[in-house]
């Protein structure tokens, strides 16, 4: 079935999709969370478990920026959201760099230092997306 025939379905059935409710609970039972990193080309979502520490979760992308992970520069995506520009973040003082320890947090950026020099953006987005709400 396409998309829009399945859009059509529920139309008609006047109801939506239990689809992302379903994906949230399974993640939820076992104690998995995703985040994204973007780039120019693409956005990814990864996989981890919750309580995941920084250079572990950077170890999903590739098992180098575990290996190699420096610190991590942090900021609430509330923050980001508010403030209006990473700048901002940083001059109200609620931008934080965070070692190996880091637990990776739901809706914060986490900006990776990789001791080549090299630094990657991660959204972390978790479970609690939108469209469940």
């Amino acid at each position: 079935m396409s998309e829009e025939q399945a859009a059509q379905v529920l139309k008609e059935l006047n109801t939506k999709s239990a689809l992302p409710k379903i994906a949230v609970s399974g993640y939820q039972a076992l104690g998995l969370q995703y985040y994204f990193t973007c780039g120019p080309d693409e956005v990814r979502a990864w996989t981890i478990r919750k309580g995941t520490k920084a250079p572990a979760a950077a170890g999903v992308i590739h098992s180098d920026f575990e290996k190699n992970f420096v610190c991590g520069e942090i900021m609430r995506f509330d923050d980001l959201k508010e403030l209006g520009s990473e700048a901002a973040v940083k001059a109200a003082g609620k931008y934080n760099t965070k070692g190996k320890e880091y637990e990776v947090q739901v809706y914060s950026f986490f900006i990776l230092s990789h001791h080549l020099g090299w630094r990657y953006l991660l959204l972390e987005i978790w479970q609690e997306i939108d469209l469940v709400r």
